[in-house]
């Protein structure tokens, strides 16, 4: 059985590239472009992974975090945030929240693909 990671991102480009590359390494993948849908499939269906952009519409992946940890959906599913931003603080907090490895956009589909078979190993 392969393992099913849900891949965030409000950018439908990202999120596309992102699920396809998954994909073509024999992952199942869904997609979300909001932390609002993420959260209905988060409630319906498990998951191994969830990849998730820092900056969404609605709220941040670590206010997504807050929320599957506090409301105790799927609250020990490893998470990966993808982001442009280099910021230091908000990187520190991310580690500290339990994200397990973080990417900074641009970034190869070999570098995703080593993060995620690290992460799922």
């Amino acid at each position: 059985m392969s393992k099913r990671i849900l891949v965030i991102d409000d950018a439908r480009v990202m999120e596309r590239l992102v699920a396809g590359i998954l994909n073509h390494q024999g992952y199942e993948t869904q997609t979300a472009a909001s932390v609002g849908a993420a959260l209905e499939l988060l409630a319906a269906q498990p998951f191994d992974l969830i990849t998730c952009d820092l900056m969404l519409p609605d709220v941040s992946g670590l206010d997504l975090l807050a929320m599957m940890q506090n409301g105790k959906i799927q609250p020990y599913v490893p998470m990966m945030l993808i982001t442009g931003l280099a910021q230091s603080e908000c990187l520190d907090e991310a580690k500290t929240m339990g994200v397990l490895d973080i990417l900074t956009k641009p970034f190869s589909p070999q570098q995703l693909m080593d993060a995620v078979g690290e992460i799922l190993k």
